[in-house]
């Protein structure tokens, strides 16, 4: 059971169905994910901070954790820590982990709580419009002989039967992909993540855009030509423009954390220009 704060009147609660509402504003995303523990803090009557938690094996994994603006450095973050970390003891957990974009703030919560922080890789950003609506995009856009049956090789993962989504994910396995299950599973919406194939019949795979939409961000899990024709990368990012536009998304910022040149090559050739880093991601660690 999650304990009463007294010193500052906080009191922690788990989040679910019958509370989220309270919270949302505090939480990325739109709703709530069955394999991760949500911690909310009340203080005023009022919901003034969330945490996001999952399991990752033997590792808790911080997912995300804010605190209003109003109620910040009063200890809810770092108390809201102490209390998921007692949750994660119980349960045999021997750590907690996060990757996260470097922020000079975060970076400095995160250190005074006690984990370990090091740079990982690049972190990339590029408004969907720069993206999708740019002159080089469009000619290659262009360049793209239409077919009727071009429609109906594309859907959204939201569309996929079961069968369809495990041909994908043993695909993914081919490409050693680690932890699919886990970057499939956790997204909130799958509508934003589209396939490409070769056949209408949607038998075999063409290229695959793995998205996951929070925020003012949309986020590239994973893009690649996984045996279709060269063509269908144009195809799939056609397609996801129309989708942007369909689920008025073109205002967000795709961003990505990758050091494949092809992704990279991928994202530059549609943008215009040259993509520059615009961050570092960090994985922080501290044991229990």
């Amino acid at each position: 059971m999650l304990r009463r704060e007294r010193e500052f009147n906080m009191e922690f609660t788990r989040i679910g169905v019958e509370n989220h509402e309270a919270f949302s504003a505090l939480l990325p995303g739109t709703g709530l994910s069955h394999d991760k523990i949500y911690i909310g803090v009340i203080e005023d009557n009022a919901a003034v901070g969330a945490g996001e938690f999952s399991s990752d094996g033997n590792l808790l994994v911080l997912d995300s954790i804010f605190v209003a603006e109003d109620y910040r450095r009063r200890g809810i973050g770092s108390t809201m820590l102490s209390q998921i970390a007692d949750v994660a003891v119980s349960s045999g957990a021997g750590g907690i982990w996060a990757d996260y974009v470097s922020d000079e703030v975060l970076d400095g919560f995160l250190v005074a709580c006690g984990f370990v922080t090091m740079e990982d890789s690049s972190f990339y950003r590029v408004p969907i419009r720069d993206l999708l609506e740019s002159e080089a995009s469009q000619e290659i856009f262009g360049r793209i002989k239409g077919k009727p049956e071009d429609a109906a090789r594309v859907c959204s993962f939201a569309d996929l039967s079961s069968a369809q989504l495990n041909n994908i994910k043993s695909k993914l396995v081919q490409s050693n992909i680690e932890d699919v299950d886990k970057m499939i599973g956790s997204l909130p919406g799958l509508e934003t993540s589209i396939a490409v194939y070769k056949d209408v019949q949607r038998q075999k795979i063409g290229a695959v855009m793995i998205t996951d939409a929070a925020g003012e961000y949309v986020t590239v899990k994973y893009i690649a030509n996984m045996g279709g024709s060269p063509k269908d990368l144009a195809v799939l990012l056609k397609y996801f423009y129309k989708m942007t536009i369909k689920n008025h998304l073109t205002y967000k910022t795709l961003s990505f954390c990758t050091d494949e040149q092809e992704i990279k090559q991928i994202i530059t050739k549609f943008a215009g220009y040259e993509l520059m880093p615009t961050g570092s991601m960090m994985v922080a660690y501290r044991n229990l």
